[in-house]
């Protein structure tokens, strides 16, 4: 599958559109050197500085979105409202971001300058999560350590 249909395909999967096992990215996409390839291949595509520097963060996003959801596709099937889900989702997104921080993909020299997983009460509310949605939100440094840029995960789950 070409990266860009890959790409292409994890963006949907994380909107809902189509299951996530269609967008799982192979196991090695997912090590921090194919991770480091894909910033380089992205930084190398444009000679204009901010267009390199929102190129690299968004092949990094595509790439950490895709990865952790692959890692996720456990809680398609957990109950949702249930604070073991949270905790668990946490525990494995901060390994795989644990996995980047130790394999020099994120900047920081510190776990907590280079990332920051949230997945609790305080992500499990507002007026456009269904109750069948869990929401973990992802933090990394990508430029600079302790400038942790954002992004979210929404997975819909089929337990009750």
């Amino acid at each position: 599958m070409g990266r860009l249909l890959g790409a292409a395909l994890a963006f949907v999967a994380v909107v809902g559109l189509i299951p996530s096992a269609a967008a799982e990215p192979p196991a090695d996409a997912c090590s921090p050197a194919e991770v480091k390839r894909a910033m380089t291949q992205a930084q190398a595509s444009t000679k204009d500085a901010s267009a390199r520097t929102e190129a690299v963060r968004t092949a990094f996003r595509t790439r950490l979105e895709s990865c952790v959801m692959a890692r996720l596709e456990w809680v398609k099937t957990s109950p949702v409202d249930d604070p073991a889900t949270w905790s668990l989702a946490r525990r494995d997104a901060t390994a795989y971001l644990q996995t980047l921080f130790a394999g020099g993909v994120l900047s920081g020299t510190t776990p907590s300058q280079a990332y920051k997983v949230v997945c609790d009460h305080t992500t499990m509310v507002g007026e456009h999560l269904a109750p069948d949605q869990l929401r973990v939100i992802l933090a990394a440094a990508i430029t600079r350590p302790g400038e942790l840029e954002q992004t979210q995960l929404t997975i819909r789950s089929s337990a009750h």
